[in-house]
């Protein structure tokens, strides 16, 4: 019991020495053991560039669907509130429905041996010959 406690480390001894190696230079690092100079402050600033497009593109991306989701949905309320009241209990059926049925695709493509790509070909196809016999 006592060995297995010397080799888990606390979460303060853990964050002690990580907040150690946050005060220390740039220098302390590069340098030595073949790490180029400016090399980990590259690596700092291109992880930070990452993180800058990776907010920037969720953004662009999440704050012009939720106004348009907003004004449709405004609109929806104006032109018809009893419709709207109405499709807010469709749409997530609907919603449920489809993952029910893709839950059921996936079972079915794994006992046959078929990726989905192709079992979805082979269902669109089906309707289109029992239409011509």
């Amino acid at each position: 019991m006592k060995s297995e406690r010397l080799l888990v480390p606390s979460p303060n001894r853990i964050f002690g020495r990580f907040k150690a190696g946050l005060q220390r230079d740039l220098g302390f690092f590069e340098g030595r053991n073949r790490i180029l100079f400016g090399d980990v402050a590259y690596r700092i600033t291109a992880e930070a560039e990452d993180v800058t497009d990776t907010v920037h593109s969720l953004l662009n991306t999440i704050v012009p669907s939720v106004l348009q989701l907003q004004a449709m949905a405004t609109q929806m309320l104006t032109v018809s509130p009893q419709l709207s009241l109405l499709s807010t209990f469709v749409i997530p059926a609907m919603g449920l429905t489809v993952g029910c049925l893709d839950e059921k695709l996936s079972i079915i493509s794994n006992d046959t041996n078929l990726s989905p790509p192709s079992l979805a070909t082979y269902l669109n196809e089906v309707p289109f010959f029992l239409t011509l016999t």
